[in-house]
């Protein structure tokens, strides 16, 4: 009995060792499944963000080369008429309506004096261009589109401006439309409503990693250069990327370095 109570026990060890085994070997493989699983989404998750990504920068773009498209026809337009004060005002005000592409549109002569300018509130006629910058861009006599910066009423901004020349080839001044980026219908549109509906958002940085756009608009002007993410986006490199926050893995965040 001794003897077969041995072989019984050996027995149940041996059928307890295997179904270990078993269940360890089912354990282990259901957690690489899941590994991988998880690999998968992240990896096709940052790729459609970045496609996604890409996509809105891509129609960022074309809307800021549309938008210098139309202040070259108003250039074209008011060239050879520079002294009509009426014909002035009148494409200031097409310019501001048309769209509402733009917040505010200016004519400054060859000396960065503003002959004309929309809306009228804003009382932009008869004042100086004394920025540097603005100057500098008046000088140049080239199409200019500006990187987005930080205007004395703090508000971010872009600036678009075209030169003015005579069918004679004299330079005349430039015409300039500025796009408050806050304000715009068409960035409100492209980058605040997308369809995404799990909490997901997309914000903007300038090249020193101050936000610029963001659905919460007290986020506006935070510098997030920490960011790292954004810290690379700064230094030029492109691609997705799965952040650490909070020491869990829960933010997908994308940067698109466009041309």
């Amino acid at each position: 009995m001794q003897k077969l109570s041995e072989r019984l026990t050996l027995k149940h060890l041996f059928i307890g060792v295997l179904s270990l085994a078993f269940l360890l070997s089912v354990v282990s493989s259901m957690y690489s499944s899941y590994q991988g699983n998880v690999r998968l989404l992240e990896e096709q998750t940052l790729e459609k963000n970045r496609v996604y990504a890409l996509k809105l920068s891509q129609m960022v773009n074309l809307y800021l080369s549309e938008s210098l498209k139309r202040l070259e026809y108003s250039a074209l337009k008011i060239a050879n008429n520079m002294n009509d004060k009426e014909a002035l005002l009148d494409e200031a005000n097409r310019l501001l309506l048309q769209e509402n592409t733009f917040n505010s549109v200016i004519i400054a002569n060859p000396e960065g004096l503003i002959i004309e300018g929309a809306p009228s509130e804003f009382g932009l006629k008869g004042k100086q261009i004394i920025s540097k910058e603005r100057l500098e861009v008046i000088r140049n006599q080239e199409p200019f589109i500006s990187p987005p910066y930080k205007s004395i009423t703090g508000e971010y901004l872009i600036t678009i401006s075209q030169p003015i020349f005579s069918s004679a080839g004299e330079y005349q001044g430039v015409i300039n439309g500025s796009i408050y980026i806050n304000e715009s219908n068409f960035f409100h549109k492209v980058l605040g409503e997308h369809h995404y509906q799990d909490g997901s958002y997309v914000y903007v940085v300038d090249s020193e990693g101050h936000i610029i756009y963001h659905l919460n608009k007290n986020r506006t002007g935070d510098n997030v250069y920490e960011n790292e993410v954004v810290k690379k986006l700064t230094l030029g490199e492109s691609g997705a990327q799965l952040v650490k926050k909070n020491m869990e893995w829960t933010c997908l965040r994308v940067s698109v370095q466009s041309n």
